[in-house]
């Protein structure tokens, strides 16, 4: 892993840390969070992580840098979003240990998540590029679409409620993208979006634990993930789920959503209906209570 990428993205806003999965998955890197006008300590100050690759502590900003020694392995810096998302003073903090820093921004979120997708087709090489493609203006789909697109190394692209953005159009046409899977309903994506990304596979559940329970369920239909170690995230906010698509879909682990105190029956059942034998359940029990992750942990095989 020594020369392998980070790939530092905000941990202030979801979209950047979300659509850059797929990066760490194609680079073999890893993903650390930041606020934007300064490395957290955590970060700075951490060398290793705990063995079983969790930070710890939890989530925090250092996220999910699983036996990574921060200060030797990377040679290469991806900075993920703009100025305002991932400020000059951290760019500088990485330049001056040397490293070789890219920075992947477009105008705004959706232009972002496309530079990234650009990279990660650079990076893999692939000429069957076939997008995850989620809501722009909502996390909770991205969060389970981001381990979706890192467990298979393909690009998680953002698009408007009624519009496709201009950028994810130049995407579509410079790589010949098609097979697109397309996470939400039409409360978050209208039919219109989804015509003009033909063909595509809609996945769409009742509320977004059904809709991420559904896409784990193709995801492990198709191959692309396996049943082993799965995460559970709270489905209210976005904070504790950042990093769990990076660290766990590049190794074909899937992300699943939870109430804060009761399993949702959609989670519940792909739990109970595969080979399943580890959960990690991502956030303190402010946001996760202890019922929830004993009911998720009584399902295992």
């Amino acid at each position: 892993m020594v020369g392998a990428p980070l790939i530092v993205a905000s941990g202030e806003k979801y979209p950047d840390a979300l659509a850059a999965a797929a990066l760490v998955s194609a680079s073999g890197g890893r993903l650390v969070l930041t606020r934007r006008d300064a490395l957290p300590a955590d970060v700075v100050n951490s060398a290793w992580a705990t063995p079983d690759g969790w930070a710890s502590g939890g989530l925090g900003y250092f996220s999910f840098a699983d036996h990574y020694v921060i200060h030797r392995a990377w040679r290469t810096v991806y900075i993920v979003g703009g100025t305002g998302a991932v400020g000059k003073p951290v760019e500088d903090w990485f330049a001056n240990k040397e490293a070789h820093i890219v920075r992947l921004a477009g105008a705004d979120r959706y232009g972002t998540a496309a530079a990234v997708a650009d990279e990660v087709v650079a990076l893999t090489g692939t000429t069957t590029v076939n997008p995850v493609v989620v809501s722009g203006e909502t996390f909770a789909d991205a969060l389970g679409g981001a381990a979706l697109s890192a467990a298979r190394k393909q690009p998680l692209l953002l698009v408007g409620p009624d519009y496709v953005p201009a950028c994810v159009t130049a995407f579509y046409a410079a790589h010949a993208a098609t097979d697109s899977v397309v996470l939400g309903g039409s409360a978050v994506m209208s039919d219109s979006v989804v015509a003009q990304l033909k063909p595509a596979v809609r996945i769409a559940g009742a509320d977004r634990y059904d809709t991420c329970a559904q896409s784990v369920t193709y995801g492990l239909d198709q191959g692309w993930f396996k049943p082993y170690h799965v995460a559970i995230v709270t489905g209210a906010n976005f904070p504790d789920g950042l990093g769990a698509g990076a660290a766990l879909g590049r190794l074909g682990w899937p992300t699943l959503l939870t109430y804060r105190d009761t399993l949702p029956t959609a989670t519940a059942d792909v739990l109970a209906d595969n080979d399943v034998v580890r959960v990690s359940v991502l956030g303190g029990t402010g946001v996760v209570s202890a019922e929830v992750a004993t009911t998720a942990k009584a399902l295992l095989k």
